[in-house]
């Protein structure tokens, strides 16, 4: 993950949410958010607690204040727990890919800048199938256009593989209509 900030298009719309460590939780732990959200882990507890990608995308130092920044630049379902805890404390962040219009379909986009030891997998659910298609496997783009014969609702969904450990994040999903 990236650490720090990534601004996608003006400073406005760099977007950042706050997960507060207390005593033996994550308060809103769990959080939906689209790729290039920063989270920001503020701590405020009488004991030492972490911050910890259960897949080895971010690790904090044991703190009991301060804060801890991840940029998701990149979508995944994000499981993390607390390493003095185990995982009776932990959280999920989702980041979602996003899509934007282009002429005949719409750009997605799985990630906001490329990072080392990262490779990503696309795959897209058509409209009345039950089953998921590769849309892009193992691949270090960032986006694709896609530009169906047949208008309707897909629904794509995206993993980053973490190469250095072998490890990959959950599918995190993002509906797209074109139309």
């Amino acid at each position: 993950m990236v650490l720090g900030s990534v601004l996608i298009g003006s400073p406005a719309e760099a977007r950042v949410v706050s997960v507060t460590v207390i005593d033996n939780q994550f308060v809103n732990g769990t959080r939906k958010i689209n790729i290039g959200t920063t989270v920001r882990w503020t701590f405020d507890s009488v004991h030492p607690h972490t911050t910890t990608s259960n897949q080895g995308f971010w690790d904090s130092p044991q703190m009991t204040s301060g804060t801890k920044s991840v940029t998701f630049a990149s979508a995944g379902k994000y499981a993390y727990h607390c390493k003095v805890h185990g995982f009776a404390m932990s959280g999920v962040i989702t980041a979602r890919p996003t899509a934007s219009a282009i002429t005949g379909g719409k750009r997605v986009r799985w990630a906001v800048a490329g990072e080392p030891n990262r490779t990503y997998d696309v795959q897209v659910k058509k409209p009345g199938s039950t089953t998921w298609s590769a849309f892009r496997t193992n691949t270090k783009t960032l986006f694709a256009d896609y530009k169906p014969a047949k208008k309707g609702t897909y629904v794509f969904r995206a993993r980053t593989d973490n190469t250095s450990n072998g490890k990959s994040s959950g599918w995190a999903k993002r509906k797209v209509v074109i139309s």
